[in-house]
């Protein structure tokens, strides 16, 4: 569901693949939430430093004591903050490696365009052959192409 979200958000050529600019601009998006929840963060601990700016905490009213948070509470939170922060790390390193694999998949497809291009100018080019040479190069030229895609493949599966 998140896919199809991050897609629908950044995918605005909607070809179902997010090319460098699309990606770019959702790195920029991601940065700026970084910095924005790094002010907030910022804003948070300078209003703790100095009681005088501090707003009064609902803590203070409902209980009279003014200490804030209990420990217990502070500590679920805490707890619940660091399972939050996992989450979300494993979360960007899945993406990084959906990223990584979109390129190298985007390479592929590139290098597969370009190879089939070769096999259909040489066919072309050959007019001077006769029906039967022409579809028994177009096979060779085939057969030699699925053959290196399969080496690809293996070479990759090794990794």
């Amino acid at each position: 569901m998140e896919i199809e979200m991050l897609f629908a958000k950044y995918d605005v050529d909607g070809n179902r693949e997010l090319d460098e600019k699309e990606m770019q601009q959702m790195f920029a998006d991601l940065e700026g939430q970084k910095l924005q929840l790094d002010d907030e963060i910022n804003n948070q601990q300078s209003m703790i430093a100095s009681d005088s700016s501090r707003p009064p905490t609902a803590a203070a009213f409902g209980r009279g004591n003014g200490s804030g948070v209990p420990a217990d509470e502070f500590n679920v939170l805490t707890r619940r903050v660091d399972r939050m922060e996992h989450s979300i790390g494993s979360i960007v390193s899945k993406i990084d490696a959906v990223l990584v694999k979109m390129e190298g998949m985007e390479k592929a497809k590139v290098k597969r365009r370009e190879n089939m291009n070769k096999i259909l100018n040489s066919i072309s080019e050959s007019e001077n052959l006769d029906e039967k040479a022409k579809r028994q190069q177009m096979e060779q030229l085939v057969r030699e192409e699925l053959q290196r895609w399969d080496s690809d493949q293996s070479l990759n599966m090794r990794r």
